[in-house]
């Protein structure tokens, strides 16, 4: 938890220096990738410092990480100024996941801030990363765990995302952090409280320790290894006091 206050400490002095020095400079500047927590403290020390001349942007539509842009006053932002390169990487035949595309570009050296979405379409994987590492990523990339790739750039329809979402319905005893959080992986509240405590889920991008939080209707929950869900907004009692509630999980 240590680390993590330093490093929230951190952004948010780097995002003051980034609006002193868009005004002063009159220039834009650019944050590296953020993930989802990060882009909610963004937006809070944004909004402390009384700046509202800036962009998220990741590099297509429906990203998830997210580079902060921040403009100076009298510039209209623009998602063509950020210094992002999509690339894409094919592979013959076979596919790879999530994890193995990471995992190699992390195995290049590369800091995770550097790299934004990582999108799987069968047997390629479309990414984004920084304009600075795009030239090494295009001459060392030739593996993706086992699976040799070629890379190109991403064609139209590679930018394109597709969002959807599987939804499940289903009774808990309350809306307690806990029990929507058993539903929604389908185990015992011991395990969920296990996620929990462990900093494992979090509840409108905030990560949450205490298991007895209420949610309300349309909070995200995020559950790392499980994914994205949304409680539905539509919540009734059922005859045995039980409260009815739809899952919606990012797929």
């Amino acid at each position: 938890m240590e680390d993590t206050a330093k490093q929230d400490d951190y952004l948010r002095s780097k995002i003051q220096n980034m609006v002193q020095s868009a005004e002063n400079l009159y220039y834009p500047r650019f944050s590296a990738f953020l993930d989802e927590r990060q882009q909610l403290l963004a937006e809070q020390t944004l909004f402390r410092l009384s700046c509202s001349n800036y962009l998220f942007y990741g590099g297509a539509e429906n990203c998830d990480r997210l580079m902060l842009g921040v403009f100076p006053s009298g510039m209209e932002p623009d998602p063509a100024l950020f210094p992002i390169v999509s690339l894409a990487a094919h592979s013959s035949k076979e596919s790879f996941t999530h994890r193995d595309c990471l995992g190699t570009l992390i195995g290049l050296g590369l800091k995770r801030a550097s790299v934004g979405d990582i999108w799987i379409k069968e047997t390629a994987a479309v990414f984004f990363v920084t304009e600075e590492i795009s030239e090494f990523v295009r001459s060392q990339l030739f593996r993706i765990g086992r699976v040799p790739v070629s890379i190109a750039l991403p064609t139209v329809e590679e930018l394109v995302r597709n969002v959807s979402y599987e939804e499940r319905s289903g009774t808990v005893a309350s809306l307690r952090l806990d029990c929507v959080t058993a539903f929604i992986i389908g185990k015992s509240r011991t395990h969920a409280c296990a996620l929990i405590n462990a900093g494992l889920v979090a509840v409108n991008r905030i990560p949450v320790l205490q298991t007895a939080k209420q949610v309300a209707p349309g909070d995200q929950i995020v559950i790392r290894g499980f994914g994205k869900c949304y409680l539905g907004k539509q919540i009734r009692t059922t005859k045995k006091d039980r409260l009815s509630i739809t899952i919606q999980k990012l797929v």
